[in-house]
């Protein structure tokens, strides 16, 4: 039994249910909704991969399956206008908070204004997540030394270091 429903009635879990077969308990989830209250009962799907549904998504998408599910987003860039000359080093340009956009109209918009205000120099730059080893350990432990970082949790930056 690797995949659990848990629903929820006015934010306490109401009940818990285990399944062997994934496609079971997605038709599980979709039978719950049909005797629920909206606006006080929940429910949500997890797996040995973690979260796997809920009931917006199913509301949303009634043919909603576990393969559907499994599939890779397709995830949209995000764009940052960032300061390249910020002294102490490319900086994100921002009124008040550090931001992104994902719709690049809005980004090129955000993008005019504040090239209006700030000047030209501001470029708009697309973030993409670092999936590998960036810097090797020994670096790392030798710039750590010498800037007297203490306690660095190395642990919890791994995947960055080879």
């Amino acid at each position: 039994m690797s995949y659990v429903l848990i629903t929820v009635h006015r934010s306490l879990i109401d009940d818990v249910r285990f399944f062997r077969e994934p496609e079971e308990a997605v038709r599980e989830l979709k039978t719950s909704i049909e005797g629920m209250n909206l606006e006080d009962d929940d429910a949500a799907l997890y797996g040995p991969e973690g979260f796997i549904a809920n009931v917006k998504m199913i509301l949303d998408n009634p043919d909603f399956s576990y393969e559907e599910s499994r599939k890779p987003t397709d995830s949209k860039p995000i764009y940052i206008p960032i300061n390249p000359e910020h002294p102490l080093g490319p900086m994100v340009a921002s009124y008040d908070d550090p931001m992104g956009y994902r719709d690049p109209v809005e980004a090129v918009s955000e993008l005019g204004q504040f090239r209006k205000e700030a000047g030209g120099h501001i470029l708009l730059f697309e973030l993409l997540p670092i999936k590998g080893p960036v810097v090797e350990r020994q670096r790392l432990e030798q710039f750590n030394e010498e800037n007297d970082i203490e306690d660095f949790p190395y642990d919890l930056v791994e995947e960055y270091l080879f």
